[in-house]
């Protein structure tokens, strides 16, 4: 997922994050549209700006987050009275 941070003033008193709307395969095809971005973005705006890639997590590890949630709560509903 890309984020992007920009602040309109230079001392960045009100900081924009926002998410792009296009998911990528890889970091690196993430790190490239964010180049593009923010080339984009400083051909059309003052201000600061910074991109953030953050790899997502696959489907075998969302599935043992499901897993270990629903085991803590049903470990929480045992110990109920």
């Amino acid at each position: 997922m890309l984020f992007l941070l920009h602040a309109e003033d230079i001392e960045a008193s009100r900081p924009e994050l926002t998410r792009h709307p296009v998911l990528f395969e890889t970091v690196d095809a993430c790190e490239a549209e964010a180049a593009r971005v923010l080339a984009q973005g400083r051909a059309d705006a003052n201000g600061l700006s910074h991109t953030y890639c953050i790899a997502i997590p696959d489907r075998q590890e969302f599935e043992m987050l499901f897993q270990e949630m629903d085991s803590r709560r049903d470990a929480r509903r045992e110990v109920k009275p």
